[in-house]
């Protein structure tokens, strides 16, 4: 049940993380009033909590009554990687001239523990620090825009939860080992200030990372066949970032904005 002043900001939080975690079902739609008994509160939050989520392209709202998760295609995931390939690239540019030495030492400091998570067999933190890499370069900008586009493909990305493809791929320790090896050269181009370098890079660390998604995507766990909402398996290493708040939230403790007069969380 959930205690808390806003319980807005909690119901939002909360059904944004089953949504990610592929609790939130994509057939059987769910109504407010199931929602919100299980929650522990009146159908008022949960119906604001349905709507921005809804405005984030997260669930849809079904004629019929209820909602369901977003469904996240093939289709769908290429146009994601493209759309991050093209931002982010610029984003790398920007952090290279933008960037300031401690935002620099970050980078490193989060490369590092990548590099530990790695050598020490963690996958899931090698993947927390791998992520953590992409939204540091994305606050380097100095850019609203520029992180606000990549909060929403990261989101994106995640909704699809490819992420759970990736685990189950028998090359996924090797393949985090290059992509670690290929972020510590992309901080080598930012440390020297050299804009196409690291735009090149991450050219090319982008096109090997949506080829992985796209193998990645057909390995997802399917929802269960009951439609209900699973119950919830603790994580093997802490949520993204992304999926502690909403969609212009970079941080890692962000929460949506207040809802609006009468209106917890739905991309490395």
């Amino acid at each position: 049940m959930i205690r808390a002043t806003n319980l807005y900001e909690k119901a939002y939080e909360q059904l944004k993380r089953e949504i990610y975690e592929g609790r939130f079902p994509l057939e059987a739609p769910v109504l407010e009033t199931e929602l919100a008994a299980r929650l522990g509160v009146s159908r008022t939050p949960v119906r604001e909590a349905l709507r921005m989520l809804a405005s984030e392209g997260l669930v849809v709202p079904r004629a019929g009554g209820g909602h369901t998760a977003v469904r996240v295609g093939e289709r769908d995931l290429r146009d994601a990687v493209a759309a991050r390939l093209g931002v982010e690239v610029l984003a790398v540019q920007l952090a290279a001239e933008r960037a300031t030495e401690a935002q620099l030492d970050e980078i490193d400091a989060i490369n590092r523990r990548a590099r530990a998570s790695l050598e020490a067999g963690l996958l899931g933190g090698t993947m927390v620090a791998n992520e953590a890499f992409h939204h540091a370069i994305a606050a380097a900008t100095g850019s609203r825009l520029v992180e606000f586009l990549l909060a929403r493909i990261y989101e994106f990305i995640l909704v699809s939860r490819v992420l759970e493809g990736v685990k189950e791929q028998r090359r996924a320790a090797s393949e985090m080992a290059r992509f670690v090896g290929e972020h510590e050269g992309i901080a080598a181009a930012l440390r020297a200030r050299d804009a196409p370098l690291a735009a090149a890079r991450m050219e090319a660390h982008l096109a090997t990372l949506g080829d992985w998604y796209q193998s990645s995507l057909a390995l997802v766990p399917s929802e269960p066949a009951t439609g209900t909402v699973a119950p919830r398996t603790e994580p093997d290493h802490e949520p993204p970032a992304a999926a502690r708040g909403p969609a212009a939230a970079l941080a890692p403790a962000r929460t949506p904005a207040a809802a609006p007069a009468p209106r917890d969380q739905e991309a490395p």
